[in-house]
């Protein structure tokens, strides 16, 4: 038996991808193992402190989350180093696997760091420079620090090998998920009542994710526009997602093209909500420029949609030939793409069982004990 600490504070609030990662990984780990002791620290991230009080509380007897009733302030305070050290304050752990970039070398315990895509590095026009700069310093302290990184994919792997010139043996694959809340829906009655709540037809194109530049949303924009122009179809593109940075040209491209009234910007939104919109939408387009996993493609593959994607990054790892593959930066790729799902009942269906089957292929169980194999090396 191991006391291992994890760190769960992307998990607050409203979680982007590496919060959704952490979640459901924690929650697989439930199933999984039933050995080690694991602490849960919600507060390596900055968050509210009204959040920080509704931190995930695991139900197993060997899972805690650390110091809840302490105040907010006094952790946040003790983390940074004024009052306890931060090996008193994170307790008696072995091993700290630390999820979401950062790397808190503690002497004397083993650490893991996640590193879910190397986009600062490889499409740094992407991000603002203060997120490339915390990325960049985290990530080049993981490689000289961690015991071991774990990477979404293997393109991931290949790139913090090519970047951060870390050794093989302290590199592993461990992918991702989509949980089982996102399956096929039944009740029409059901789903026709929250698009009517969202203020959505039936006849609308899909993405999710956060609006940021690596999302290539401007040329998705660009291909909807030409593939409605003097057409019925489809009536919206929806957008799923929090925003992001860097994202005015995505704003204004709506205004350009003057679809305002089509292209429909939901910001956040349940994951109740979020299933229902996999499963109605007439395809989901998902044509980013990189991805360290692309879990929303799994996502809308569970639920049944045809899915439209691109051929870069770590993409093609996860669809594999379940999903139209093209490069993201052809819009006339793209809008070609978009006409043959929507015009191809034939290929919708093929897409729709392909999908169903290519995802299956993933687990959250697999996730967590292809990790805990992970812990084990490194505590061995």
């Amino acid at each position: 038996m191991h006391r291992i600490g994890i760190d769960i504070s992307r998990t607050l609030g409203q979680p982007g991808g590496v919060g959704w990662f952490v979640d459901r990984y924690v929650r697989a780990l439930a199933t999984v193992d039933s050995t080690n002791h694991y602490t849960f620290y919600p507060f390596f991230w900055f968050c509210h402190p009204r959040e920080y009080r509704d931190a995930f509380r695991p139900s197993h007897p060997h899972f805690r989350v650390h110091d809840l009733n302490r105040s907010f302030e006094d952790l946040r305070q003790r983390w940074s180093g004024q009052g306890l050290t931060p090996r008193e304050l994170l307790g008696p752990i072995e091993l700290l696997h630390s999820p979401g970039y950062t790397a808190p070398y503690v002497p004397g315990i083993k650490l893991c760091v996640t590193i879910h895509d190397m986009s600062f590095l490889t499409h740094p026009h992407f991000h603002t420079e203060e997120n490339r700069q915390f990325c960049m310093v985290q990530s080049m302290r993981a490689a000289r620090l961690a015991d071991a990184i774990l990477c979404d994919s293997q393109a991931t792997a290949d790139d913090v090998r090519r970047y951060l010139h870390v050794p093989l043996e302290r590199l592993f694959v461990v992918p991702g998920a989509a949980g089982p809340e996102f399956r096929r829906l039944t009740d029409a009655r059901a789903i026709a009542a929250t698009l009517f709540r969202l203020g959505i037809t039936e006849n609308f194109l899909l993405f999710v994710g956060t609006v940021e530049p690596r999302k290539n949303l401007a040329t998705l924009i660009e291909a909807f526009a030409r593939v409605t122009k003097g057409t019925q179809r489809p009536e919206l593109l929806v957008i799923a997602g929090g925003t992001g940075w860097k994202n005015d040209q995505v704003y204004e491209r709506v205004r350009e093209l003057r679809l305002e009234a089509a292209v429909r910007f939901l910001g956040y939104v349940t994951v109740e909500d979020l299933v229902v919109l996999y499963n109605a939408c007439r395809a989901f387009v998902y044509p980013s420029l990189y991805e360290g996993f692309g879990l929303p493609v799994l996502e809308a593959m569970s639920c049944g949609a045809p899915v439209i994607t691109s051929g870069v990054s770590s993409l093609p790892e996860v669809a594999g030939d379940a999903a139209l593959l093209l490069d993201p930066r052809d819009t006339d790729a793209l809008v070609d793409a978009i006409c043959a799902v929507l015009d191809d009942s034939g290929l919708r269906s093929g897409l729709r069982t392909k999908g169903l089957e290519r995802c299956r292929r993933f687990s959250w169980e697999q996730t967590a004990r292809l990790t805990v194999e992970v812990y084990r090396r490194c505590l061995a």
